[in-house]
C-alpha cells in the first residue's frame, strides 16, 4: 500500500479530483483529524455529514477540550483548483465554497438544537464519555451535548488547491480571509498531506 503520504500525493498529482481525495480520506479519517481539530478530546470523525436536507459537509469533527466542544465542518474542493484570479479576486470555485459556508452558518445558528440531537446520536454510538462537565451533571457526552447549558463552537474549512499555486500575495490573502475578515479557513491540500506524512511513521 505505500505511505499514507505517498498514497494521497499521487492522488494529488494526478487528475482525479476532489472525489478520489474524498474517497481516500473517508477511508484515512485519521488524516482528516490530524490535520483539523481543535482539541483531542474525544475526536470522532464523520464523513458526509448532513446539514438538513440542503447541504452536507465532507467531514465534520467532533471534539472537546475542558470548558466546550467543538463541531468542525469541512467542504473539500478540487486539489487542482486555483484560489485566485490574475486580478486577485477569488476564482469561481472558491467563491462559491465561500457562499455554501456562509448558509451553512446561518442554518447552524437557526438549527443548533437538532444539530445537538445529531450530535448526541454520534457520541451515544461512540460510548463517549462526558468532557466538560462535572460528574454530578454529566457522565455521558450525548447528554452533556444535549444540555443547553454546554458550550459548542462551530469552525469551518475549506479545502481547496495546493501551496505550490499560491503566490505571496495569495498566500497572505488566504491567511486574511479569516484572521481579518472572519471568513471560513482556507486550507490547502497540503495541510492534509503534511498530516498524512506525521502519521507515517505510525503505520510502517
Amino acid at each position: 500500500m505505500g505511505k499514507l503520504s505517498e498514497q494521497l500525493l499521487a492522488i494529488l498529482d494526478s487528475e482525479k479530483g476532489e472525489r478520489a481525495a474524498h474517497a481516500f480520506l473517508k477511508d484515512n479519517q485519521l488524516i482528516v483529524q490530524n490535520a483539523f481539530a481543535c482539541a483531542w478530546n474525544a475526536n470522532i470523525c464523520v464523513a458526509e455529514f448532513p446539514l438538513g436536507a440542503e447541504w452536507r459537509a465532507d467531514f465534520l469533527l467532533l471534539s472537546a477540550d475542558s470548558g466546550h466542544w467543538i463541531a468542525t465542518l469541512i467542504e473539500l474542493e478540487t486539489p487542482s483548483c486555483r484560489l485566485y484570479l490574475k486580478d486577485g479576486t477569488p476564482s469561481k470555485t472558491l467563491r462559491i465554497a465561500q457562499r455554501q459556508l456562509k448558509d451553512w452558518k446561518s442554518w447552524v445558528h437557526e438549527n443548533e438544537p437538532y444539530l445537538r440531537r445529531q450530535f448526541a446520536k454520534i457520541l451515544r454510538a461512540h460510548g463517549t464519555a462526558a468532557q466538560c462537565s462535572v460528574a454530578d451533571s454529566h457522565q455521558k457526552a450525548d447528554t452533556e451535548i444535549l444540555d443547553p447549558r454546554t458550550m459548542i463552537s462551530f469552525d469551518y474549512h475549506i479545502v481547496i488547491g495546493r501551496l505550490s499555486e499560491l503566490s505571496a500575495e495569495e498566500q497572505y490573502r488566504r491567511v486574511r480571509e479569516r484572521d481579518i475578515w472572519g471568513g471560513p479557513e482556507i486550507a490547502t491540500y497540503d495541510r492534509l498531506l503534511h498530516a498524512a506524512r506525521r502519521l507515517d511513521p505510525a503505520i510502517e
